[in-house]
């Protein structure tokens, strides 16, 4: 199915305004793009052509879990999408990537004989891009537990991206980002020297 919406942009200055859209559905969304260069004299007119289709879908979510020693009935979760709107390379293939080799580092402990202290749950959701379906779905379905049982949810999506070290939290965690970022740097300094 095909919608076509045509949009006029006014040129000032070298700069394109904020363009206001509105949606059949009576959605306000505001896109703002600043040009770098003039796009031409006086106005031009944009068309956009979106094609989406309705459908009911089966998703899938996978999860493993390693049941704790000390706390069984305590939950720290980490979790990741696996869907993309595009190509994925930061969101979600970065996190997706981080998901799975902390599940083989586990896989590795666990062989050696070691136990969490709290049940740790790892998440792969489905369908997040279009509205968090899947995590949401799971979280409504779960909410008595989650909210008497859950400790902690850490979210590995966009793991990796670019260069430096971006972190975002609750403030309870600051303290420990300040820690990773600490050890961080010096691991990177003996690393570059070696």
């Amino acid at each position: 199915m095909w919608r076509r919406r045509k949009f006029q942009v006014l040129h000032m200055k070298n700069r394109v305004p904020p363009i206001e859209v509105v949606y059949c559905w009576t959605m306000l969304v505001t896109i703002s793009y600043m040009a770098e260069h003039a796009v031409g004299q006086g106005s031009f007119a944009v068309v956009f052509q979106l094609m989406g289709e309705k459908k009911v879908a089966t998703i899938q979510i996978v999860f493993a879990v390693i049941k704790g020693l000390e706390e069984p009935d305590r939950y720290v979760l980490l979790g990741n999408h696996r869907d993309a709107w595009t190509y994925g390379a930061v969101d979600p293939s970065s996190g997706s990537e981080a998901l799975l080799d902390i599940a083989c580092r586990f896989s590795l402990l666990l062989c050696l004989g070691w136990n969490p202290r709290r049940t740790i749950i790892l998440c792969s959701w489905d369908a997040q891009e279009f509205g968090m379906i899947g995590s949401t779905e799971w979280d409504e379905q779960n909410l008595v537990n989650l909210g008497s049982k859950g400790v902690s949810y850490l979210n590995v999506d966009c793991a990796v991206q670019g260069r430096g070290f971006f972190t975002g939290s609750t403030r309870q965690l600051d303290n420990l980002l300040l820690e990773v970022a600490k050890w961080s740097r010096i691991l990177t300094r003996r690393c570059n020297n070696t």
